[in-house]
């Protein structure tokens, strides 16, 4: 069934470009098509169509690449079930002609940054630009060598082990090769974490249905997902048919060749393959939706989401993230003259610098980031104290982003207040 065409898109005003300043000022929260953008101009790069030889990219290529005999996950749309195949089976499938193939299957999970099909591909720069996993994750000795909120440091010798486990569960999650064949459907899901997806379509053609994420239809998606999931009996029901009767909105959008999409997060979508296709694609965590990415989050573990399909540790890029915000706010301090030192400037102009350097939405989630960071700190379960980064005060960071998000927010919502009685004179 078709929904209403386009209709959920982003329209940048003429002359905007989609980056990290436009996201910082308004935020991320609308579907994004580039329909006529080179992929260059959003700082994007996926290989040529053709080598120099002449010889086209294909699946073939992408096989030769990353390895004929590497081990993938490959989905049945009748059944949704998944099988393993190595590249060169799944290659043999799609050179089958469409009309002598049994099965409709399709390929989504193929990660593949660590492979040399990795440096022909990069990133848009927005992603890059945004990306947690990017900014905040610990790269060397010096990013591991982090005080644990005391004023403790890590003994020398301990570093290298702990850079070398941290380069290892490094979240892998930028850069994936979709390959679908005609007919393939992938049903509605929201990724990983809450996370926003980068999407380019390199061949072939691709339908969207989306579905907004507010709070009702994140509760009929909830109610939705656990019955498909959990029961066996039970009729199927399309989650379309459930967000339209409750006044809801469910949205199409068309992907052709070239073309580049964004999905911010939490947006629920599915998509249909109506020939044959080779996408590029990733997800990025950012600070622009973290409330949402957290609202995710938290509903993946009341569903009990199997830990293969949820982003790999989450909980201890969070850290390392609220860490850091917290250095900026110190550096940010710093640039200012040391006022923040200074016994004679008040509390509200400290807070002043803080909340006109970050706009209201990344405030607000990095106050809903101390709030999950406060449960996760006095956490007893194992999952969780797992992920709590070796040199750091966990307990004290919570503590302090929770002070002082809650100050800011709240001069904030005083100064947005202020404004809306002034207007109304």
């Amino acid at each position: 069934r078709s929904g209403r065409k386009g209709g959920c898109l982003l329209k940048l005003a003429k002359g905007e470009e989609f980056n990290a300043t436009y996201v910082a000022k308004h935020g991320f929260r609308r579907p994004v098509l580039f329909a006529n953008t080179k992929p260059s101009q959003l700082g994007l790069r996926v290989p040529p169509p053709r080598d120099k030889e002449g010889v086209p990219f294909t699946y073939i290529t992408v096989a030769e690449l990353v390895g004929p005999f590497r081990p993938i996950q490959v989905i049945d749309t009748a059944t949704q079930l998944t099988t393993e195949y190595t590249l060169k089976e799944w290659v043999e499938y799609l050179e089958t002609p469409v009309k002598d193939r049994t099965r409709v299957l399709n390929v989504i999970t193929l990660e593949f940054s660590q492979t040399p099909l990795g440096s022909l591909v990069i990133e848009p720069k927005l992603a890059r630009d945004v990306d947690f996993v990017n900014l905040h994750w610990p790269k060397t000795l010096e990013d591991v060598r982090k005080c644990d909120g005391r004023g403790h440091r890590v003994a020398a010798d301990e570093l290298p082990d702990q850079l070398e486990e941290l380069k290892n569960g490094r979240p892998r999650v930028t850069k994936y090769c979709l390959m679908s064949a005609a007919g393939s459907y992938t049903d509605f899901h929201i990724d990983f974490g809450g996370t926003a997806v980068w999407y380019h379509l390199f061949s072939g053609r691709k339908i969207f249905y989306f579905i907004e994420p507010t709070p009702e239809n994140i509760k009929i998606y909830s109610k939705w997902a656990t019955n498909a999931s959990g029961s066996k009996t039970s009729t199927y029901e399309f989650l379309p048919d459930l967000i339209l009767a409750a006044g809801g909105e469910v949205y199409e959008v068309v992907l052709r060749k070239g073309q580049t999409l964004f999905i911010p997060s939490g947006w629920m979508h599915a998509v249909f393959t109506p020939e044959d296709s080779l996408v590029f694609g990733g997800n990025f965590v950012h600070r622009h939706s973290l409330e949402m990415q957290l609202i995710i989050y938290r509903l993946e573990r009341q569903m009990k989401v199997g830990m293969d399909f949820r982003f790999p540790n989450y909980q201890k890029l969070m850290w390392f993230c609220a860490w850091d915000f917290l250095e900026e706010c110190n550096r940010l301090r710093r640039r200012n003259g040391n006022i923040f030192f200074d016994d004679r400037v008040t509390d509200q102009l400290k807070l002043q610098i803080i909340c006109k350097t970050y706009s209201p939405h990344i405030l607000k989630g990095y106050k809903a980031l101390a709030k999950e960071l406060e449960r996760w700190s006095t956490s007893k379960v194992k999952f969780t104290t797992e992920q709590y980064p070796e040199n750091m005060n966990v307990l004290a960071v919570s503590t302090q982003l929770g002070e002082l998000m809650k100050e800011c927010v709240a001069y904030v919502d005083k100064e947005q207040k202020e404004k809306l009685r002034l207007m109304r004179k």
